[in-house]
């Protein structure tokens, strides 16, 4: 989960509240706390990225003790922010905003500077999602965010001295060396200003908008190619940032027209007094639950029975009911929910399909294998660069990560070869795990196991020996016939009744990045349920 290093005492003074009360408080929101010297570590969940800053924790504490959170109050910046057409062909989902009237110190920056690293280590994926830039914004009157060559201009790029085109920044800086790959052809996105460039997203800053203890107005701007990621980041920025200064939204010229940024939408839903207490097994009044919710920053009415609740705009992990319930739960706290020992006695045991999961799962353990853990929900596209048909889509999809359903184990595992391919070889890696495939109107639930090796030289006789011992151990009789499949070398794999066994095709390997040879297999353990598709 996701860590990150606060200045304990700005904490009290801004939270109000003693040592001991403030690390009695941080598990009512889901947050561990170390104290380390004049710091505390702290670990969220991640379902609250807002809690990782300075000053969103600082809020949180604030609004849990107080019993309601501060509103948010904007304005409206009058600098042009231009968005030109090529930016949408690489990271097309651009957000950002101005905070005047800042107070920074030294620590305040350091602060700030490093919660941009773990967002970008954690919800941005290593900045392949999306990429925060945090600028001195003094004497800018317009932003302009487009595309360049590389060679067509220079700038001195953050922590140099050195005027480089953003071709020399790839190769003779860190960042450049590090985050290279995400730059498409000889397309570079470029933030610039009336001043000069102000950073080449999603590599560097440049270092005239350094920020320093001087600064008095920052723009911050959140970039990237998932649409979720880029709005889950800006709300996260924007209620860390008002605890800086005044939050300035713009207007965003775009080709299709000119939109305000940021949104900040909040979220309606209406709740049932009855429904939270059955669910949590109280019994409750309405003005408990709002009063429970408004500690958990939510703005409630009550209605009679029900209440209409607003979610603020950076509680991206409300989706429902039940997240509301949850944070009832969280704002009363638990001690107010009493244990007590249910009227029936049941005994649980492991059961067959689990059984047979662990059997395949140590006879691979014990023939060298790695195992590897993965959803259900995948990447349409990596599943169907691998099997050359689409899956079963998700309908509303948080991200694009996850936009459907696995028909198969094998994109995953090339998936993490190629995230572990400086690694010493050979590497072996195994799942077992759910896939969902379709068949006849039915969507089937299976459990399958795959398991391959990759190495600087490898074929599919390394691999066969250990599917024959998985096989025995599982009495299953293979009968292997040859067959091409689509993933595969050309007269290199093979089915058998209930899987295949392959040397997967240098074609797909590179779609995944991943330049050295792989054999696998993959087989199904059982069938767990058929559903009716609905169409």
């Amino acid at each position: 989960m996701p860590t990150n290093k606060l200045s304990l005492s700005k904490l009290l003074f801004d939270s109000g509240l003693s040592k001991k009360e403030l690390l009695d408080a941080l598990p009512l929101l889901k947050v561990s706390g170390e104290v380390i010297g004049d710091e505390l570590e702290v670990e969220v969940t991640p379902d609250r990225p807002d809690l990782l800053g300075q000053k969103g924790l600082s809020k949180a504490l604030r609004a849990y003790f107080t019993g309601s959170d501060e509103k948010l109050k904007t304005n409206i910046e009058p600098i042009k922010v231009i968005q030109d057409e090529g930016t949408f062909k690489q990271r097309g989902y651009f957000q950002g905003f101005f905070v005047n009237s800042v107070t920074l110190d030294y620590d305040d920056i350091k602060r700030l500077m490093g919660l941009q690293e773990i967002l970008h280590r954690s919800f941005c994926r290593d900045r392949s999602k999306a990429s925060i830039g945090i600028h001195d914004a003094e004497g800018i009157s317009e932003i302009r965010y487009t595309v360049v060559k590389g060679d067509s201009l220079k700038f001195v790029p953050l922590g140099d001295s050195r005027e480089m085109t953003p071709k020399e920044i790839l190769s003779l800086t860190d960042k450049g060396t590090k985050y290279g790959s995400l730059v498409k052809d000889d397309e570079f996105l470029i933030l610039v200003s009336n001043k000069g460039v102000m950073s080449m997203p999603p590599i560097i800053n440049s270092a005239y908008t350094q920020v320093s203890p001087s600064t008095k107005k920052l723009f911050v701007d959140v970039e990237g190619s998932d649409a979720r990621s880029v709005d889950l980041i800006t709300g996260v920025m924007i209620r860390e940032m008002s605890g800086y200064g005044t939050i300035s939204r713009v207007m965003l010229r775009k080709p299709e027209g000119e939109v305000l940024i940021p949104q900040l939408p909040e979220k309606n839903y209406e709740l049932s007094v009855a429904s939270v207490s059955k669910k949590l097994g109280l019994s409750l009044t309405g003005d408990k639950v709002a009063e429970a919710l408004s500690r958990m920053g939510h703005c409630t009415n009550l209605l009679g029975e029900k209440l209409d609740v607003f979610t603020p705009y950076y509680r991206f992990d409300v989706m429902g009911e039940v997240d509301l319930v949850e944070d009832v739960m969280m704002g009363l706290g638990l001690k107010e929910i009493v244990p007590s020992i249910p009227n029936t006695y049941t005994i649980g045991r492991r059961s067959a399909v689990t059984s047979l999961r662990d059997k395949i799962r140590e006879r691979l353990a014990n023939l060298g294998y790695v195992e590897i853990s993965m959803t259900l929900l995948s990447d349409k596209n990596l599943q169907s660069t691998v099997y050359g048909k689409n899956p079963i889509n998700v309908k509303n999809p948080v991200s694009s990560s996850y936009d459907s359903l696995r028909e198969g184990l094998l994109p995953d595992l090339l998936q993490a070869l190629f995230l572990n391919k400086k690694k010493r070889m050979p590497l072996k890696l195994f799942e077992v795990g759910p896939v969902i495939t379709k068949g006849e109107g039915q969507a089937i639930q299976k459990i399958t196991a795959a398991a391959a090796i990759s190495d600087y030289s490898v074929s599919v006789e390394d691999i066969q020996g250990d599917l024959l011992n998985v096989a025995k151990r599982l009495r299953l009789n293979l009968n292997v016939r040859p067959k091409d499949l689509p993933f595969a070398i050309p007269g290199r794999s093979a089915v058998f009744d209930s899987g295949w066994i392959a040397e997967v095709s240098p074609e797909i390997l590179l779609k995944f990045n991943y330049e050295f040879p792989v054999v696998a297999f993959e087989f199904t353990a059982t069938t767990q349920f058929k559903i009716d598709i609905i169409q």
